[in-house]
């Protein structure tokens, strides 16, 4: 179970930890954004701290309907209490976590400025 809060804004958050290229653990404060179809989405100051390594670019819509190519990393999250393999894209933006991370999951919100935002894995059979 992953817990997470809602902001100001209204946006659903959680942190996450990404590990770097020694195996040392960071944490990053991410949004829910469902409109996003990948792992997880950094800045490039992030993906540097990480040092991870570029493994390619992939062609992408923005919010905006603005097509772009983003830079494509591999790095390991910790999800749900274990290890997991996880592409991260270099974003301009905020860090976000996607619908890809997020699938099997079940995701509860009290929206609400400080509103509580529950991540549960769903049960596998």
């Amino acid at each position: 179970m992953i817990n997470g809060r809602i902001n100001w804004l209204l946006e659903a958050t959680v942190y996450v930890e990404i590990q770097d290229a020694a195996g040392g653990l960071h944490r990053f404060e991410c949004i829910l954004d469902t409109g996003f179809d990948g792992d997880i989405a950094l800045p490039l100051a992030a993906i540097r701290r990480l040092g991870l390594v570029l493994s390619g670019r992939r062609f992408t819509i923005l919010g905006n309907g603005d097509g772009v190519f983003m830079y494509t990393y591999v790095g390991t999250a910790l999800w749900h209490g274990g290890q997991t393999q996880v592409t991260v894209l270099q974003t301009a933006g905020e860090s976000a976590i996607g619908m890809s991370l997020l699938e099997n999951n079940t995701i509860t919100m009290q929206v609400w400025d400080g509103g509580d935002v529950l991540i549960e894995e769903r049960a596998r059979l």
